[in-house]
Protein backbone atom coordinates (compact mmCIF):
# COMPACT_ATOMS: atom_id res chain seq x y z
CA UNK A 1 0.00 0.00 0.00
CA UNK A 2 1.21 3.50 -0.81
CA UNK A 3 3.07 4.99 2.19
CA UNK A 4 1.40 8.37 1.72
CA UNK A 5 -2.02 6.73 1.77
CA UNK A 6 -1.18 4.86 5.00
CA UNK A 7 -0.03 8.10 6.64
CA UNK A 8 -3.22 9.85 5.59
CA UNK A 9 -5.37 7.05 7.02
CA UNK A 10 -3.51 7.22 10.35
CA UNK A 11 -4.06 10.98 10.55
CA UNK A 12 -7.77 10.55 9.87
CA UNK A 13 -8.01 7.94 12.63
CA UNK A 14 -6.10 9.94 15.25
CA UNK A 15 -7.58 13.38 14.54
CA UNK A 16 -11.16 12.67 15.75
CA UNK A 17 -9.78 11.22 19.00
CA UNK A 18 -7.66 14.31 19.65
CA UNK A 19 -10.59 16.59 18.90
CA UNK A 20 -12.78 14.59 21.24
CA UNK A 21 -10.27 15.14 24.02
CA UNK A 22 -10.36 18.88 23.44
CA UNK A 23 -14.15 19.03 23.57
CA UNK A 24 -14.42 16.92 26.72
CA UNK A 25 -13.72 19.84 29.05
CA UNK A 26 -15.37 19.28 32.41
CA UNK A 27 -17.76 22.18 33.12
CA UNK A 28 -17.45 23.87 36.53
CA UNK A 29 -19.74 22.70 39.31
CA UNK A 30 -22.82 24.82 39.90
CA UNK A 31 -23.83 26.15 43.29
CA UNK A 32 -27.04 27.66 44.56
CA UNK A 33 -26.55 31.13 45.95
CA UNK A 34 -28.66 33.37 48.15
CA UNK A 35 -27.97 37.05 47.56
CA UNK A 36 -28.74 39.56 50.32
CA UNK A 37 -28.94 43.13 49.12
CA UNK A 38 -30.19 46.58 49.99
CA UNK A 39 -31.42 49.30 47.63
CA UNK A 40 -32.31 52.34 49.68
CA UNK A 41 -34.08 54.38 47.01
CA UNK A 42 -37.61 54.29 45.65
CA UNK A 43 -39.63 54.82 42.49
CA UNK A 44 -37.88 55.31 39.18
CA UNK A 45 -34.43 55.36 40.80
CA UNK A 46 -35.05 51.96 42.40
CA UNK A 47 -36.09 50.51 39.04
CA UNK A 48 -32.88 51.83 37.49
CA UNK A 49 -30.69 50.38 40.25
CA UNK A 50 -32.46 47.00 40.14
CA UNK A 51 -31.67 46.87 36.43
CA UNK A 52 -28.01 47.73 37.11
CA UNK A 53 -27.78 45.14 39.89
CA UNK A 54 -29.12 42.36 37.66
CA UNK A 55 -26.77 43.32 34.83
CA UNK A 56 -23.87 43.24 37.29
CA UNK A 57 -24.83 39.72 38.44
CA UNK A 58 -25.42 38.50 34.89
CA UNK A 59 -21.82 39.41 34.07
CA UNK A 60 -20.65 36.99 36.79
CA UNK A 61 -22.64 34.13 35.26
CA UNK A 62 -25.50 34.33 37.75
CA UNK A 63 -28.79 32.73 36.70
CA UNK A 64 -31.84 33.73 38.78
CA UNK A 65 -34.22 31.11 40.11
CA UNK A 66 -37.28 33.36 39.70
CA UNK A 67 -38.37 34.07 36.14
CA UNK A 68 -39.69 37.55 36.92
CA UNK A 69 -36.93 38.67 39.29
CA UNK A 70 -36.80 42.20 37.86
CA UNK A 71 -40.41 42.81 38.86
CA UNK A 72 -40.00 41.15 42.27
CA UNK A 73 -37.02 43.32 43.22
CA UNK A 74 -39.03 46.48 42.70
CA UNK A 75 -40.83 45.56 45.94
CA UNK A 76 -39.04 47.50 48.72
CA UNK A 77 -39.70 44.68 51.23
CA UNK A 78 -37.66 42.12 49.25
CA UNK A 79 -34.11 41.87 50.63
CA UNK A 80 -32.84 38.57 49.19
CA UNK A 81 -33.16 36.31 46.17
CA UNK A 82 -31.78 33.00 44.91
CA UNK A 83 -30.04 31.73 41.81
CA UNK A 84 -27.19 29.57 40.55
CA UNK A 85 -23.56 30.31 39.75
CA UNK A 86 -20.31 28.56 38.84
CA UNK A 87 -18.56 27.38 41.98
CA UNK A 88 -15.73 29.70 43.04
CA UNK A 89 -17.30 32.87 41.65
CA UNK A 90 -19.28 33.74 44.79
CA UNK A 91 -16.97 36.55 45.86
CA UNK A 92 -17.43 38.25 42.47
CA UNK A 93 -21.09 38.78 43.36
CA UNK A 94 -20.27 41.05 46.31
CA UNK A 95 -20.85 44.67 45.45
CA UNK A 96 -20.40 47.47 48.02
CA UNK A 97 -23.17 49.41 46.34
CA UNK A 98 -25.92 46.80 46.78
CA UNK A 99 -24.85 43.27 47.80
CA UNK A 100 -23.44 42.62 51.28
CA UNK A 101 -23.83 38.85 51.72
CA UNK A 102 -23.76 35.79 49.47
CA UNK A 103 -24.40 32.25 50.72
CA UNK A 104 -23.64 29.26 48.49
CA UNK A 105 -24.32 25.54 48.62
CA UNK A 106 -24.03 22.78 45.98
CA UNK A 107 -26.88 22.28 43.53
CA UNK A 108 -28.96 19.28 44.56
CA UNK A 109 -28.43 19.84 48.28
CA UNK A 110 -31.35 20.83 50.51
CA UNK A 111 -31.60 24.51 51.44
CA UNK A 112 -29.25 24.74 54.47
CA UNK A 113 -31.31 27.57 55.98
CA UNK A 114 -34.04 25.01 56.67
CA UNK A 115 -31.77 22.38 58.19
CA UNK A 116 -32.24 21.27 61.80
CA UNK A 117 -28.77 19.70 61.71
CA UNK A 118 -25.27 21.24 61.87
CA UNK A 119 -23.74 22.20 58.53
CA UNK A 120 -20.09 22.85 57.75
CA UNK A 121 -19.57 26.50 56.86
CA UNK A 122 -16.76 28.73 55.65
CA UNK A 123 -17.04 32.51 56.07
CA UNK A 124 -14.80 34.79 54.00
CA UNK A 125 -14.65 38.57 54.30
CA UNK A 126 -12.23 41.32 53.22
CA UNK A 127 -9.43 42.83 55.26
CA UNK A 128 -10.81 46.32 55.75
CA UNK A 129 -9.09 47.21 59.05
CA UNK A 130 -5.55 47.56 60.29
CA UNK A 131 -4.09 44.13 61.25
CA UNK A 132 -4.55 44.56 65.01
CA UNK A 133 -8.14 45.78 64.63
CA UNK A 134 -8.92 43.06 62.09
CA UNK A 135 -7.57 40.46 64.54
CA UNK A 136 -9.88 41.75 67.29
CA UNK A 137 -12.84 41.76 64.91
CA UNK A 138 -12.05 38.18 63.84
CA UNK A 139 -11.88 37.13 67.51
CA UNK A 140 -15.16 38.83 68.31
CA UNK A 141 -17.01 37.20 65.42
CA UNK A 142 -15.81 33.75 66.53
CA UNK A 143 -16.83 34.34 70.15
CA UNK A 144 -20.26 35.62 69.12
CA UNK A 145 -20.73 32.63 66.82
CA UNK A 146 -19.89 30.24 69.66
CA UNK A 147 -22.87 31.63 71.60
CA UNK A 148 -25.26 30.29 68.95
CA UNK A 149 -23.66 26.84 68.81
CA UNK A 150 -20.78 27.37 66.39
CA UNK A 151 -17.98 24.78 66.67
CA UNK A 152 -14.76 26.27 65.34
CA UNK A 153 -12.26 24.53 63.09
CA UNK A 154 -8.66 25.68 62.91
CA UNK A 155 -8.99 28.52 60.42
CA UNK A 156 -6.18 30.82 61.47
CA UNK A 157 -4.69 33.05 58.78
CA UNK A 158 -2.33 35.51 60.51
CA UNK A 159 -1.74 37.51 57.35
CA UNK A 160 -5.27 38.85 57.11
CA UNK A 161 -7.78 37.31 59.58
CA UNK A 162 -10.38 36.98 56.85
CA UNK A 163 -11.57 33.38 57.13
CA UNK A 164 -13.58 31.39 59.68
CA UNK A 165 -14.68 27.76 59.35
CA UNK A 166 -16.64 25.33 61.50
CA UNK A 167 -20.09 23.88 62.17
CA UNK A 168 -23.31 25.80 62.72
CA UNK A 169 -26.94 24.71 62.93
CA UNK A 170 -28.44 25.37 59.51
CA UNK A 171 -31.50 27.27 60.71
CA UNK A 172 -29.28 29.74 62.63
CA UNK A 173 -27.43 30.86 59.47
CA UNK A 174 -29.51 34.07 59.15
CA UNK A 175 -28.14 35.26 62.50
CA UNK A 176 -24.70 35.73 60.93
CA UNK A 177 -26.02 38.65 58.89
CA UNK A 178 -28.70 39.99 61.24
CA UNK A 179 -26.73 39.91 64.50
CA UNK A 180 -23.18 38.48 64.53
CA UNK A 181 -21.51 40.83 62.05
CA UNK A 182 -23.36 44.01 63.11
CA UNK A 183 -22.48 43.41 66.80
CA UNK A 184 -18.83 42.67 66.02
CA UNK A 185 -18.62 45.83 63.91
CA UNK A 186 -20.04 47.93 66.74
CA UNK A 187 -17.48 46.46 69.14
CA UNK A 188 -14.75 47.32 66.63
CA UNK A 189 -16.02 50.90 66.46
CA UNK A 190 -17.07 50.63 62.83
CA UNK A 191 -20.12 52.49 61.59
CA UNK A 192 -22.69 49.72 61.08
CA UNK A 193 -24.43 49.84 57.72
CA UNK A 194 -25.94 47.01 55.67
CA UNK A 195 -22.84 47.10 53.48
CA UNK A 196 -20.15 46.98 56.18
CA UNK A 197 -17.86 43.98 55.74
CA UNK A 198 -19.52 42.16 52.83
CA UNK A 199 -19.04 38.42 53.19
CA UNK A 200 -19.37 35.06 51.47
CA UNK A 201 -20.77 32.12 53.45
CA UNK A 202 -20.05 28.77 51.80
CA UNK A 203 -21.77 25.54 52.82
CA UNK A 204 -19.55 22.46 52.42
CA UNK A 205 -21.60 19.25 52.86
CA UNK A 206 -18.59 17.20 51.73
CA UNK A 207 -16.39 18.54 54.56
CA UNK A 208 -16.47 16.54 57.81
CA UNK A 209 -18.14 18.14 60.82
CA UNK A 210 -15.78 19.42 63.50
CA UNK A 211 -15.91 17.69 66.88
CA UNK A 212 -16.02 20.01 69.94
CA UNK A 213 -12.67 20.21 71.73
CA UNK A 214 -12.61 20.86 75.48
CA UNK A 215 -9.61 21.45 77.77
CA UNK A 216 -9.70 20.48 81.43
CA UNK A 217 -8.11 23.71 82.58
CA UNK A 218 -7.39 27.23 81.40
CA UNK A 219 -4.06 28.90 82.12
CA UNK A 220 -3.44 32.62 82.28
CA UNK A 221 -0.54 32.18 79.87
CA UNK A 222 -3.04 30.96 77.26
CA UNK A 223 -5.23 34.03 77.70
CA UNK A 224 -2.25 36.29 77.09
CA UNK A 225 -1.96 34.88 73.59
CA UNK A 226 -5.36 36.29 72.65
CA UNK A 227 -6.19 39.79 71.50
CA UNK A 228 -7.20 42.18 74.34
CA UNK A 229 -10.79 42.36 73.10
CA UNK A 230 -11.19 38.58 73.07
CA UNK A 231 -9.47 38.18 76.45
CA UNK A 232 -11.82 40.72 78.04
CA UNK A 233 -14.86 38.81 76.81
CA UNK A 234 -13.49 35.44 77.91
CA UNK A 235 -12.99 36.56 81.51
CA UNK A 236 -16.75 36.31 82.12
CA UNK A 237 -17.30 33.17 84.29
CA UNK A 238 -20.34 31.83 82.44
CA UNK A 239 -18.30 31.78 79.24
CA UNK A 240 -15.84 29.22 80.60
CA UNK A 241 -16.77 26.68 77.93
CA UNK A 242 -16.06 29.29 75.26
CA UNK A 243 -12.65 29.80 76.87
CA UNK A 244 -11.88 26.12 76.63
CA UNK A 245 -12.89 25.91 72.99
CA UNK A 246 -10.95 28.99 71.93
CA UNK A 247 -7.77 28.15 73.82
CA UNK A 248 -7.35 24.95 71.83
CA UNK A 249 -7.20 27.04 68.70
CA UNK A 250 -4.97 29.72 70.15
CA UNK A 251 -2.47 27.39 71.82
CA UNK A 252 -1.46 26.19 68.39
CA UNK A 253 -2.03 29.19 66.19
CA UNK A 254 -1.51 32.42 68.13
CA UNK A 255 1.99 31.83 69.48
CA UNK A 256 3.28 34.44 67.05
CA UNK A 257 1.21 37.09 68.82
CA UNK A 258 3.29 36.93 72.02
CA UNK A 259 5.68 39.88 72.57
Amino acid sequence: MNKKLVSLLLILLVLPISLLGQDATVPPDKVNIRVKFRIQVYGVERIRQVDELLKFLKATGFTPTAENLFEKLQDETVTSFDGTLDQGKEIKCLNPRWIYSVTSWPVGIEDPYKSEEPVRIEIEFPQYMQPKKQHEFWDDVKISLSKIGFVDAVSYNPESFTRITGNLLGKTLPVIDTKIFPEALRTAGVSVTPFAFPRVIKIHPDWPLVKPRVLEDLKESSLRKMSPAARKKLEVPEQKLEKWLLVVLYLKSLQLQLP
